[in-house]
């Protein structure tokens, strides 16, 4: 299986969220992971490090936790997609527009739609648009 992973979902994989939806839903995405191959955009790596301190400054981590965070991130082993070109980005401009996502969210569906995989996301505005989109998301029947 080809998955698509959003930082959202590995970001709660690291900081082992309480919510009992978000928990059932990266339990689901850690036993689809061990038989994928993960697919993420080339921001990832970054979102993810932006993630990690956005929780350390909400005091959730230390500074000390940082490397242990993304070890834990970079578990998925992702494949990461080469940085967009112009027409890539403009036509992820067009998908961004076309469902009010950020041209950030809009990559995550862009590369799930090209590379034909399952998107996994804990963004509620970017799984309904992947479904919009005729692209299966993580928890759907295929």
């Amino acid at each position: 299986m080809k998955l698509v992973a959003d930082c959202s979902i590995v970001a709660a994989l690291c900081f082992g969220e309480d919510d009992p939806q978000t928990r059932a839903t990266v339990e689901l995405f850690k036993v689809v992971m061990q038989g994928a191959s993960i697919y993420v955009p080339s921001l990832w790596p970054v979102e993810l490090a932006n993630s990690i301190l956005s929780a350390e400054r909400r005091l959730r981590f230390g500074p000390s936790d940082r490397a242990r965070l993304l070890e834990i991130g970079f578990t998925v082993s992702p494949w990461v997609d080469d940085v967009p070109r112009m027409d890539q980005l403009l036509r992820v401009m067009d998908l961004a527009v076309r469902h009010n996502l950020t041209v950030y969210d809009a990559l995550y569906v862009d590369l799930a739609r090209r590379t034909g995989s399952r998107l996994a996301s804990l963004d509620g505005a970017m799984l309904r648009a992947a479904r919009k989109e005729g692209i299966v998301v993580l928890g759907d029947p295929a």
